[in-house]
């Protein structure tokens, strides 16, 4: 409430930062419906035209993305970030992304450490266990389909899921069926 404050000020007085717009944006994206999520996209797109590689502009536009249904979108915002952020924000579900893209970045060992540290900071985050079972998956086929499937359980119904069951699925032995599902 602090911050949507101190935003509002700054907009009365007619002070427009790409970092205010991509708070504003990054706040809107996470109240979760429909109307703040355009108000989000409106944040950020302003935000853009004033400075498109400012670093809470790019983690905005991460954290926007991973709203949506398109994974390969996600990736590629996480990259972008990456490339100038190198995992510094302390944000859990920025650092998952961020370090996907250092482990595709061939950085595979901090990659595994962040996603460890993301996972015990937030044990229900599927995205983080989807993208760690990604990188398990090219030595230790057992740990990646246990990853999977948490990936699965945290998230049913998502992008996230479904990309873990492909994956799960793709794994030598590979399970295609999903364990149970968790009623909520």
């Amino acid at each position: 409430i602090a911050a949507r404050k101190a935003l509002s000020k700054l907009k009365q007085l007619g002070y427009k930062s790409p970092a205010a717009l991509a708070l504003e944006a990054m706040i809107e994206a996470r109240s979760g419906d429909a109307r703040t999520a355009k108000a989000a996209q409106a944040a950020l797109l302003e935000a853009e035209a004033i400075g498109a590689d400012d670093v809470e502009i790019l983690r905005a536009s991460l954290l926007l993305e991973c709203d949506g249904k398109d994974l390969e979108a996600v990736r590629k915002a996480a990259t972008k970030l990456y490339r100038v952020d190198d995992l510094r924000t302390t944000d859990p579900i920025l650092r998952a992304w961020e370090a996907d893209a250092a482990a595709r970045e061939g950085d595979t060992v901090r990659a595994e450490a962040v996603l460890h540290d993301v996972i015990d900071t937030r044990p229900n985050l599927g995205d983080a266990y989807l993208l760690l079972g990604s990188i398990e998956a090219g030595s230790d086929a057992a740990a990646a389909a246990q990853s999977f499937a948490k990936a699965i359980e945290k998230a049913p119904g998502t992008p996230v899921a479904a990309e873990a069951q492909r994956r799960r699925a793709a794994l030598p032995g590979g399970v295609a069926v999903p364990p149970k599902r968790r009623r909520r």
